[in-house]
């Protein structure tokens, strides 16, 4: 054999490699989704980004001068855009927390942060930064589970290229990736059994969008069988949202804005309804299933960390199904399934291959 033909030999050996070596992502597999997810970071800017950078400046100008109470009506008075703040203050309290830098540079340059490539990339990167908080803690979780480290980083992968994750997060900058960290940061708790954490965790995660509330309440129903306990738990989660409306409340700026974000989820919560004895009294579809996985989570008895996790992921993973087959849905809430359809993959790996498939399809 001469040298030209084990050089063939040799190319066409590493070529199959290539792609029969797939125990973890290679190298140009990172390299690949790196470029994708960077370009479609700083090519794309979708209009809720414009009003987020601006309600942070107006929520850091509220706080800086002393009237923080009257921040939603600052929000109404200062929106070049026509968007009121339509959530509780501590989404925006996290928006401000990061564009504090551009605050600074607009009041010491006078800059205007609407119309500067570099202050919107900033912002957007906030979310890249949550989905790649959430991608770590998702590798944490699935350690827990029992998931090799090699599959772990599969996960990641899989969590990453996901077209829901992509088109809402890097794409479209929507900011149900924050409550996603959050809650997988309370999943993680709840797995490792530190009640305390996971409660704290889905105080947090509750008060940014109330989507985690629906898998909040079954998850306390699964670990903690006595009701008068559970019951202490799930108001505790609920807490933030609580001191949120009672801060606010008879704020008549506050109620302007928010009401029509909250009128609004609960229309489509009615969209696929029931009649009840009386034509103008509406069961959702989607509260019958709700109860139901409650009643599922309350009467399942798990023996293990490993069962408990496992049930847990299936449980938020049927719920937020559930929320998308029966609830009229922006097409960006997708995400909020697709960290436990992923782990639903992996926790399964006689059938890896058609849940694989299986997915890619339904994202």
């Amino acid at each position: 054999m001469n040298n030209l033909e084990i050089c063939k030999k040799n190319w066409i050996n590493k070529y199959f490699s290539f792609w029969s070596e797939t125990e973890k992502p290679s190298k140009l597999d990172i390299f690949l989704v790196v470029i994708v997810l960077g370009f479609c970071s700083i090519t794309f800017m979708y209009g809720d980004i414009y009003a987020t950078i601006e309600h942070s400046m107006n929520f850091l100008d509220s706080v800086f001068q002393g009237e923080f109470m009257n921040f939603y009506q600052i929000a109404i008075e200062n929106s070049t855009y026509g968007h009121p703040a339509v959530y509780d203050f501590p989404i925006y309290l996290v928006f401000g927390i990061w564009n504090f830098p551009i605050y600074l540079l607009n009041k010491l340059t006078g800059i205007n942060y609407l119309y500067s490539l570099p202050c919107l990339v900033w912002a957007k990167m906030m979310l890249v930064f949550f989905a790649l908080l959430s991608a770590k803690v998702l590798f944490m979780i699935s350690r827990e589970l029992g998931i090799n480290n090699d599959r772990c980083k599969w996960v990641v992968f899989f969590f990453l290229t996901a077209t829901t994750l992509v088109v809402s997060t890097f794409l479209i900058s929507q900011y149900d990736i924050i409550s996603i960290l959050f809650v997988l940061l309370g999943i993680y708790s709840f797995i490792k059994k530190e009640t305390k954490k996971f409660i704290l965790w889905f105080v947090l995660a509750n008060t940014m969008k109330l989507f985690s509330v629906f898998i909040f309440i079954p998850l306390v129903l699964l670990k903690e069988k006595k009701i008068f306990k559970a019951t202490i738990q799930i108001l505790l989660g609920l807490l933030g949202i609580i001191i949120c409306k009672l801060l606010f409340r008879g704020n008549a700026a506050y109620i302007a804005s928010t009401k029509s974000f909250s009128g609004d989820m609960l229309a489509r919560l009615e969209g696929t309804s029931i009649n009840w004895q009386y034509d103008n009294y509406l069961i959702p579809f989607f509260v019958v299933v709700f109860v139901g996985i409650c009643i599922f989570s309350y009467i399942r008895h798990c023996d293990s960390k490993y069962e408990i996790g496992k049930v847990a992921v299936y449980i938020s993973l049927v719920v937020f199904y559930a929320f998308l087959a029966f609830v009229p849905f922006n097409p960006y809430w997708m995400v909020l399934v697709t960290p436990y359809s992923v782990l639903a993959i992996f926790l399964n790996p006689k059938y890896l291959k058609i849940n694989i498939l299986l997915d890619s399809v339904i994202g």
